[in-house]
């Protein structure tokens, strides 16, 4: 009996430190929003923990399901290849891991992420498949604003060299101007005295001219605006082919007036593929070396200035491409040089500067496949290297939107599209007047332009009936947004909304973007030129 008791009690001290093992599991599980599942490959049941039902929103007492149960829940977008890369998994042997996203049956979604590995029989078999699901939704947010921030630092840190590039032509369009106005003047008066048209064709060429560098510098501007709305954009993701030496040219026009002031800036670009990467997050990469490289150098009033230089150049190793920027400062002293790519580490002085940089460098590079790393010697400077793989064998980088009037004004054909077969009814809804006017005067040969300042105009005559064949709005407005137009105009006449097109002259926010993409509504930046106003009616209205 003594020895049974025993047992027993051995038994129950077992039990007890099993349950004990089992609480603390939960609670580790709860802690850190993960949860874990298993799945009998030949009885097809899967078995979730609870902390698992809570991340995906379902009862607790529901926690066997069938694999096709299991995986219903996975967003439409990701299920499929959620699906493969867990059968591949058991076809391999091998472990797995990916993001995801879920659908709630409260409807939100959430993110997460997703490791596991096959469990196999003596002869190779699979069994089972055990995984782990960790909800990321928050920290993911968390690392996309602090990239936001930084990224706002960058550009915080290249300001005034962005002002001066914009106070250049800013400068001289302003005086043309005046002398335009002043040079019409004179053609009046003279035209009113009868001056010879000789003179008067002198006169009309030369105020051509300063029409010709007020247009050039407006288009400095312009492309100015650009680069800054591309690259404090927050939420674009897509990673494609991309034009490595476009990229760097872009990120010198940021931070180039910045390097100037300090050293020489020299390019030396070898011929190298396209890289697979995303445009906007290799920007912010190499506008911040850049800064980080012109920083590293003697302040502009010291002296050896002229003796510096910060370096640019791209080639190629294997099948990777390589960019590097080098200074000639005083490098990185070897007691620093482990910590570079810590999070929040920086010498500069307090309130200069998140710590964030190299940090947030790092992971970008990292997250596209790539590497990036360091060489520096004492008083001869630091080489900072990016390397990115290749893209596949294309000639052309993606573009976000097709349309001709949504690309570059040097990537669009410069002949001005024949006209369109009828007169077409066009709608432009602006609450600044001179964007009508304007819009009127380019489209006057072929559409009958009606120009209103307010979104509530615009809804009141199709509500009178009046019909459209193009309506042009603009995003941003206030009191009704172009989005809540669209969204009105669908009550009154689903088929003028479907006419829509936007037009904006700001940065747009994901959710705009959003719904551009999912309602297939074209976007006309500001500002632009007569041919990119012309092509993108034309292609609408043709469209019809």
């Amino acid at each position: 009996m003594p020895a049974e008791s025993n047992d027993r009690d051995r038994m129950f001290d077992m039990e007890e430190r099993l349950r004990g093992v089992e609480r603390q599991l939960a609670e580790i599980q709860k802690f850190a929003h993960l949860g874990s599942w298993e799945w009998d490959i030949a009885r097809n049941v899967v078995i979730r923990s609870d902390e698992l039902c809570q991340i995906y929103g379902v009862r607790q007492a529901g926690t066997v399901v069938s694999y096709e149960t299991f995986l219903a829940a996975v967003h439409a977008d990701d299920h499929a290849r959620v699906d493969l890369a867990i059968r591949k998994a058991c076809l391999e042997g091998l472990p797995f891991s990916f993001d995801y996203r879920i659908v709630r049956s409260d409807g939100t979604i959430r993110l997460l992420h997703g490791q596991g590995e096959v469990v196999v029989s003596e002869v190779g078999h699979p069994l089972r498949v055990v995984g782990i699901g960790q909800d990321v939704t928050d920290r993911k947010s968390m690392e996309a604003q602090l990239l936001h921030a930084e990224r706002m630092s960058s550009v915080g840190r290249v300001a005034g060299g962005v002002a001066h590039e914009i106070n250049n032509p800013m400068t001289f369009v302003l005086a043309n101007l005046e002398l335009a106005n002043k040079q019409l003047l004179d053609l009046a008066a003279g035209l009113e005295e009868g001056v010879t048209a000789l003179d008067a064709v002198r006169q009309i060429r030369s105020l051509s001219g300063v029409l010709e560098e007020i247009h050039s510098g407006v288009e400095r501007v312009r492309r100015i605006v650009r680069d800054l709305k591309t690259f404090s954009r927050a939420n674009e993701e897509r990673v494609g082919p991309v034009d490595v030496q476009s990229v760097i040219e872009f990120s010198l026009n940021m931070a180039g007036n910045h390097i100037r002031q300090r050293a020489r800036l020299v390019r030396d670009f070898q011929p190298v593929p396209l890289v697979k990467a995303n445009e906007s997050r290799l920007s912010q990469v190499l506008v911040n070396l850049l800064l980080n490289a012109a920083e590293a150098l003697p302040d502009p009033t010291g002296e050896g200035v002229g003796d510096h230089e910060v370096r640019v150049s791209t080639g190629r190793d294997g099948e990777n491409v390589v960019i590097q920027v080098a200074d000639t400062g005083h490098g990185i002293p070897d007691e620093l040089q482990g910590r570079v790519f810590e999070p929040f580490f920086t010498t500069k002085p307090v309130g200069v500067g998140t710590g964030l940089g190299l940090s947030t460098c790092h992971g970008i590079v990292t997250s596209l496949g790539g590497r990036i790393w360091f060489e520096s010697e004492k008083a001869k400077g630091a080489r900072f290297l990016v390397s990115l793989p290749a893209a596949p064998d294309v000639t052309l980088p993606e573009v976000t939107l097709p349309e001709a009037a949504s690309l570059p004004p040097d990537e669009n054909p410069r002949e001005t599209p024949g006209p369109v077969s009828q007169p077409a009814r066009l709608l432009v809804v602006d609450d600044e007047p001179t964007i009508g006017t304007v819009i009127r005067r380019i489209m006057a040969s072929t559409c009958a332009v009606t120009a209103v300042t307010t979104p509530r105009e615009g809804l009141d005559l199709i509500a009178q009936g009046m019909r459209f064949d193009l309506i042009l709005c603009d995003m941003l407005m206030p009191e009704i947004n172009g989005i809540q137009f669209y969204e009105r105009c669908r009550i009154i006449d689903e088929e003028q909304a479907s006419r829509i097109a936007f037009m904006t002259g700001g940065s747009l926010l994901a959710e705009t973007e959003e719904f551009l993409r999912t309602t297939a509504r074209s976007c006309l930046e500001k500002p632009f030129n007569t041919d990119q106003l012309r092509a993108m009616v034309s292609s609408l209205i043709d469209r019809r």
